[in-house]
């Protein structure tokens, strides 16, 4: 069993993403908020287990800041604190030709799977391993410069 204490966790998470209890707005969930004062007086005393098992601390509980948040992940009872944050508007305005991977393969005529990114998607290439002819998707280095020529903006 691996105990973990909540509140040295999310102090290191925070360190780490080089955020401090100062820059938190708040702690809660969707329903309802508490002061960051609040959350450590309850965190310094929840020890829990964090290995493999069911999750121990509350699955929606989230610690906001400005334009960034902590949420909770978990697998298979491993649990830890993720950050987030807005993500920046890219340069490049493109209208992608496939959101799915069944749209990839009508409109660009490609065989593919799932787990595939957008970019993947939209400007992928097939290409086939050294090891033999099995085939699979993936960005060659050109394919930035091509949305950048097929950018609508």
């Amino acid at each position: 069993m691996f105990t973990r204490n909540l509140l040295e966790e999310t102090l290191g998470v925070l360190h780490k993403n080089g955020k401090t209890p100062a820059d938190v707005h708040w702690v809660g969930c969707e329903h309802f908020w508490f002061t960051w004062d609040e959350f450590e007086e309850l965190a310094r005393n929840a020890d829990y287990n964090c290995d493999f098992g069911s999750a121990e601390v509350a699955e929606d509980l989230m610690v906001v800041g400005d334009g960034w948040w902590l949420e909770r992940n978990e697998y298979d009872g491993n649990e830890w604190w993720e950050f987030k944050q807005l993500p920046k508007k890219p340069e490049y305005h493109y209208i992608p030709k496939a959101l799915t991977i069944h749209q990839a393969k009508e409109k660009r005529e490609i065989e593919v799977v799932g787990w595939k990114s957008l970019a993947e998607l939209n400007f992928g290439r097939m290409e086939k391993l050294s090891s033999g002819d099995y085939e699979f998707l993936g960005l060659d280095e050109n394919w930035l410069g091509e949305l950048g020529r097929l950018s609508n903006e």
